[in-house]
């Protein structure tokens, strides 16, 4: 997993949409403990940016599920790429699960009713961080039965050439980053769910095709839509199969992304 940054525009499909004449604002909403909530989707959360049909929005994610220690003590990259935000929200965010991703947001969307769909319109996407990590849980991800121990390693990742040496001799490219979990706030009466599964609110799809230049839409669910990254935005995945053999793909933080 890794940090990744994107630049996303949020529309509304509505019966009647703002002037195309209206100026559109742009925002950056980076990671910190007052702007990411840890493991679940929810109704209830309070957003931490409002924005109009229209405006742009650069956002960054964290990486999930790897302690900076690990990081640390991997000797891979000097302690000092780990963003201090990450250190800041594994020490001060609290309040977590059920599931595990870290999700930037919420970001409420005015005039968003239940019924209307959200356009997210992915303009562009890099990478935050010069590392990622690979993990392998014992009897999870395609092939079960072929993989039980554990297993979790950090990557190195060139930023300037896109690449990464995941063995010796062995270098992927890094040419197209994606954000592994995209939704929006769940009906209500849903309570607080899990980041883990996809669901209604779409949330933990990891699909490579979800990239710079595409276009998601997702159902309105809930008034104000409040899509969060890692919720309506979030996650980070550097580079992912069709499938997940492990189950966490290779991911990295992903930097100021932006969005639509």
């Amino acid at each position: 997993m890794a940090n990744i940054r994107g630049l996303l525009i949020c529309s509304l499909l509505l019966s009647a949409l703002a002037s195309p004449s209206a100026r559109c604002a742009e925002y950056t909403l980076m990671p910190s403990p007052a702007t990411v909530h840890i493991g679940n989707f929810n109704a209830a959360l309070k957003p931490v940016l409002t924005i109009n049909s229209g405006d742009i929005v650069t956002i960054e994610t964290a990486a999930t599920a790897i302690e900076p220690e690990a990081i640390d003590q991997s000797g891979v990259v000097q302690p000092s790429v780990v963003p201090d935000y990450t250190r800041a929200i594994l020490r001060e965010v609290k309040d977590r699960g059920p599931g595990r991703h870290i999700l930037t947001g919420p970001i409420a969307v005015t005039g968003a009713m239940p019924g209307d769909v959200l356009e997210v319109r992915i303009l562009a996407v890099d990478l935050a961080v010069d590392y990622g990590f690979n993990r392998q849980r014992p009897y999870e991800g395609a092939l079960p039965d072929e993989f039980p121990r554990y297993f979790e390693r950090i990557i190195a990742i060139n930023r300037e050439a896109r690449t990464a040496e995941i063995a010796p001799g062995v270098v992927i490219p890094l040419t197209a980053p994606f954000f592994g979990t995209m939704g929006v706030a769940p009906p209500p009466a849903l309570g607080r769910i899990s980041s883990g599964p996809p669901g209604v609110h779409v949330g933990n799809i990891d699909n490579k095709d979800i990239r710079a230049g595409t276009t998601l839409y997702m159902p309105v669910r809930f008034e104000s839509a409040q899509p969060t990254e890692s919720d309506f935005w979030q996650v980070e995945t550097a580079v992912n199969p069709s499938s997940e053999l492990c189950p966490a793909a290779f991911a990295d933080c992903m930097p100021p992304s932006q969005i639509v």
